[in-house]
């Protein structure tokens, strides 16, 4: 009898914990809509667009004035610390323009993730970040960077809706998509003139020195085959060379990424 009573009293407390959270889903998402309602598409079309990853691939071309004159620069969670690095400037460039991250400032993370000073002196345009699962918490963490900073960059947030994240996360088999995939599927899907891409490698380089130093490829690598829902390179790797066929005519590869191409599929 009290075990059945046990039973009966768990059920009811997981259905009150799951109407809970949809309660507080709600109210979170209602808060948020004005930064959900932005059509990211706009920021990009007509445009020309470098995306600069923190792959060392960046770095073996001096196209600091090239990526200067594009339209728009976007970078990379803290790839924009990297712009302040002496010399680094004639290689990646000199702005930040668009910023894809996380939005999440907890510092079991990564406490250098947000430079707040260095965000408002670079004059960054656009702050876009993203849903990655329905879990409350997730959807706070956003929020409370929304509520905290929005004296600094206000109605420079932009956040990808979640129907949008499960579109990108379909084209890599619901695989989670790292930012930088995420940035190229944003930019491509709008009607932006070019997009440049280098410094993105899908973990066949190392990063560049200055951005996770404690990082090397191969940890990062079997860190991804440890987790089912972890990110998948490969995945990502195969669909962006999806994207590149369809989208060839307004594509523009780094060396590395040309070589790399021409090497394992012939298409550049």
């Amino acid at each position: 009898m009290i075990q059945r009573l046990k039973k009966i009293l768990g059920r009811i407390k997981r259905e009150y914990d799951r109407r809970s959270e949809r309660i507080r889903l709600r109210d979170v998402y209602k808060e948020m809509s004005p930064y959900l309602s932005k059509d990211i598409n706009q920021i990009f079309d007509g445009k020309r667009v470098a995306i600069i990853g923190p792959a060392d691939s960046a770095m073996l071309e001096e196209n600091g004035d090239y990526i200067d004159r594009f339209d728009l620069i976007i970078r990379l969670n803290k790839g924009y610390q990297l712009v302040e690095i002496e010399g680094n400037d004639s290689f990646i460039g000199s702005r930040t323009d668009v910023l894809f991250s996380r939005l999440d400032i907890r510092e079991s993370l990564d406490p250098e993730t947000f430079d707040f000073e260095l965000l408002t002196r670079q004059k960054i345009q656009h702050l876009i970040g993203f849903w990655r699962t329905e879990k409350f918490g997730a959807y706070h963490r956003i929020l409370s960077f929304i509520r905290d900073y929005k004296g600094l960059f206000g109605e420079k947030v932009s956040i990808i809706t979640k129907e949008k994240y499960i579109e990108i996360m379909k084209s890599i088999g619901f695989a989670k998509p790292s930012v930088g995939y995420i940035a190229l599927c944003s930019v491509l899907e709008s009607k932006a003139k070019l997009l440049y891409l280098t410094g993105i490698t899908f973990y066949l380089t190392e990063y560049q020195p200055g951005y996770r130093d404690d990082v090397t490829k191969e940890s990062q690598l079997s860190k991804f085959r440890q987790r089912e829902d972890g990110h998948n390179p490969e995945m990502e790797r195969v669909a962006f060379l999806k994207l590149y066929k369809n989208h060839k005519e307004r594509i523009e590869l780094d060396a590395f990424l040309t070589k790399h191409l021409r090497e394992t599929d012939g298409s550049v």
